[in-house]
């Protein structure tokens, strides 16, 4: 997993199948979407792998970030599902790339790819859910400001089915 985006994770007929995309094909898959953010960090897009889960069932979300300087600290990523009115129903926060790509290392004009993990609840009514993403201070919770405020609503609309 260290080089690609895993892309699917289910049992058929009993056996494990995984599969998972290359760098190239993830890059290729990208719903551009650019964001500045401070700091010298930019969203440049992102790859939502199926819109309409059912409840209990795995949101794939992938970011794509690149950064204008070097980032002088490590950022934690938040990844939120809102109801219609706003409320957070789910989230998964953590370090870039499964904690494998720490802000503070990242090079100067470098794309990394940010796959998260979003766990739908298995009561989660059917509906219309917004995505919502951004970074912060681990040690404050003090969010990184973008020109879109201190959260960026996803262009995307998650379709949760009834189970």
């Amino acid at each position: 997993e260290a080089c690609c985006e895993k892309t699917a994770d289910e049992f058929v007929s009993g056996w494990r199948v995984q599969t998972f995309d290359t760098p190239a094909g993830s890059l290729a898959a990208r719903q551009a979407y650019a964001v500045p953010f401070a700091n010298g960090l930019d969203l440049t897009g992102y790859r939502l792998l199926d819109p309409a889960p059912r409840p209990g069932e795995t949101l794939h979300l992938t970011l794509y970030w690149t950064t204008r300087a070097s980032v002088p600290e490590s950022y934690t990523v938040f990844v939120h599902l809102l109801a219609a009115d706003g409320f957070d129903v789910g989230g998964a926060d953590g370090l870039p790339a499964n904690g494998r790509r720490p802000t503070n290392a990242w090079a100067v004009g470098e794309t990394v790819i940010d796959p998260h993990r979003l766990p739908l609840p298995a009561g989660l009514p059917p509906g219309e859910y917004a995505l919502e993403v951004g970074l912060y201070r681990l040690e404050t919770g003090e969010r990184v400001a973008s020109s879109l405020g201190s959260a960026v609503r996803l262009p995307v609309i998650v379709r949760v089915a009834a189970p």
